[in-house]
């Protein structure tokens, strides 16, 4: 039948007619249709907690992963920079690019020119401070993680080892250029979304198996009450049984045991009627 021509307070109601024939009108399908939104829900709400809380363990464990790598590199490139040996430069940045999640390399002076560019690495707009005692320098864009070290020397002061007479001049820290380390975000959003994947797929399975669950928690729950429906048949039909109570506190024990009352007290009736 085409409801297209219809009022639209029809059409509703013929949609509703429709959906109420679709729900079962069992005290089992009615229980099952009620809370399995809510574990639906439950489900949810913990797969994005999941999701969200290991998305930060990720981006954190990345963070440190490139902190480390900078610090170390930037300790190895002490006599390279002093010296701008390009090939020694060159050298050091190899190995790293060849990390999966290095994205470039760069080494810059004291004056923060580039003596060595490796991958491709977003412009420095601003000149860098010269500061030996800084850590690490973290920047973040659209698609890599970008971290910067100052390149520090230490030297003896002369001049303090001419006042003091020691036989060891004191180290004095001298700034000689920094590290720029590039890390990819693409191996992050990549095990973002298996992460996203593993996460949904548990949350399927948790949801199946808690319907599965719920399912046979309410049928061993509803058992007595169909028992009770089968007795009150047999009452129609003239017999006269008992149902076994299987907990007298709970309102399903106490209807039973109202039942089994009502069939005794109809059976003594009836006794009496044909012993008049």
């Amino acid at each position: 039948m085409n409801t297209d021509n219809l009022p639209p307070d029809q059409r509703k109601r013929g949609l509703f007619d429709r959906l109420k024939n679709l729900i079962p009108l069992t005290f089992r399908g009615q229980a099952v249709l009620f809370l399995f939104p809510l574990i639906v829900i439950i489900s949810a709400v913990y797969t994005l907690e999941s999701i969200s809380t290991e998305r930060k363990i990720l981006r954190n464990e990345i963070i440190k992963k490139g902190e480390t790598i900078a610090a170390i590199t930037a300790r190895n490139a002490e006599l390279s920079l002093l010296s701008e040996n390009l090939e020694q430069l060159k050298s050091s940045a190899q190995p790293l690019m060849e990390l999966k999640d290095v994205s470039f390399v760069v080494f810059l002076d004291k004056r923060s020119m580039v003596l060595l560019n490796a991958g491709s690495h977003h412009p420095i707009d601003e000149v860098l401070t010269l500061d030996p005692n800084r850590g690490v320098r973290f920047e973040e864009y659209q698609d890599s993680f970008e971290f910067i070290v100052p390149v520090v020397t230490v030297k003896a002061s002369e001049g303090l080892f001419l006042l003091e007479g020691n036989l060891s001049a004191p180290a004095v820290k001298e700034q000689i250029g920094w590290v720029c380390i590039g890390l990819s975000k693409e191996v992050m959003k990549r095990s973002e979304r298996q992460i996203i994947l593993r996460c949904g797929l548990l949350a399927l399975a948790f949801s199946a198996g808690g319907l599965i669950l719920l399912y046979l928690f309410i049928t061993l729950a509803s058992r007595p009450l169909y028992v009770l429906i089968n007795a009150v048949k047999e009452v129609r039909e003239g017999e006269h049984p008992e149902v076994p109570v299987m907990s007298s506190k709970s309102e399903i024990g106490r209807l039973t045991a109202e039942f089994n009352r009502m069939s005794r007290a109809i059976k003594e009736r009836e006794d009496e009627l044909n012993e008049n």
